[in-house]
Parts: C-alpha cells; sequence; structure tokens
C-alpha cells in the first residue's frame, strides 16, 4: 500500500514543478524580488505536495 502511495507521488513530481516555477514567476512578477519568488514558489511546490499526497490517501484508504 505505501509503495503504491510512493509510486503515485513520484508520478507527480512534474505537476509539482510546474506549479513550483509558475508560483516562481508570479512571485518575481509581484514582489519584484528572487526572495519573493522563491518563498512563493517553495510555499506552492510544498502544498501541492501535500493536497496530492492527502488526495491519494484520501482515494486509497476512505
Amino acid at each position: 500500500m505505501i509503495h503504491n502511495l510512493v509510486c503515485s507521488a513520484l508520478q507527480s513530481i512534474p505537476y509539482v514543478i510546474a506549479a513550483a516555477m509558475l508560483a516562481a514567476i508570479v512571485g518575481y512578477l509581484r514582489g519584484g524580488s528572487i526572495g519573493s519568488a522563491l518563498v512563493l514558489s517553495f510555499a506552492v511546490g510544498l502544498g501541492v505536495t501535500f493536497g496530492i499526497l492527502g488526495f491519494e490517501t484520501w482515494k486509497r484508504y476512505v
């Protein structure tokens, strides 16, 4: 069961990277600095990761 969860998490890596890259662009355009781009991309990447893992866990165990 854990193996399937890890495999589905690994398959979602391109989506996490795409979301983080878009967030970095938006953060740079809104904040005007590399720091704000990094903070926003990290937050969005982490949120997307936890969201996908939560959804996969919900789908498998509930």
